[in-house]
């Protein structure tokens, strides 16, 4: 590896634990195969008693569901994350459209793949829509041709993952806490400022 080269490194060094309230107690699920087309797990029937880790939060899905689980001594405290998706009526009054406007939202990995923006005109009817900025290698077939549907402008329909703000020069954008501004999937994912 040429290391002048490498800006960044990305690895995975870990994995998802499952485990579950069983109406009496916390177990670990034994995982015997996940399914990545349609990102689920199956689980065998063995299942390992779980000690909740003392002060620390798990962060826990069920089904869209998210909870918080802290075990403090002998008390076990469970809140429901709420989450306020970004819709018209919330964001263009609360100053984040500002803040949205004039970036490019790019893969950090992919310098030859398409670029997006948010629609950030209230009067649009495709406003806080992300949209194609540009039409890169990923939109393109083997001839080099946009893909059906694809155009400069156009309201992406695809599931992307891992984007990240871009700024005038290049630059990627970080909040407040030092790390990149991200944004998944097709829906409007505006990260709020801390």
């Amino acid at each position: 590896m040429d290391t002048d080269d490498v800006t960044q490194l990305w690895a995975w060094v870990g994995g998802s634990l499952y485990v579950e309230w069983n109406g009496t107690s916390w177990v670990e699920k034994e995982l015997v195969f996940f399914n990545e087309q349609h990102w689920t797990p199956e689980f065998g029937p063995n299942d390992k008693a779980y000690i909740l880790p003392e002060g620390r939060e798990l962060y826990i899905n069920l089904q869209g569901a998210n909870y918080v689980v802290r075990k403090e001594s002998s008390v076990t405290t469970i809140k429901v994350e709420l989450q306020t998706a970004a819709n018209p009526s919330n964001v263009a009054s609360s100053g984040d459209l500002a803040a949205l406007s004039g970036y490019t939202f790019r893969e950090p990995w992919a310098d030859n793949n398409s670029t997006y923006t948010f629609v950030t005109d209230p009067a649009s009817s495709d406003f806080l829509m992300l949209v194609y900025e540009t039409i890169g290698d990923n939109d393109k077939d083997q001839d080099g041709n946009a893909n059906t549907g694809v155009t400069v402008g156009a309201v992406v329909e695809k599931d992307i993952w891992g984007i990240v703000a871009y700024d005038g020069s290049d630059n990627q954008v970080e909040g407040a806490d030092g790390e990149p501004w991200l944004s998944t999937g097709n829906m409007t994912a505006m990260l709020a400022r801390r």
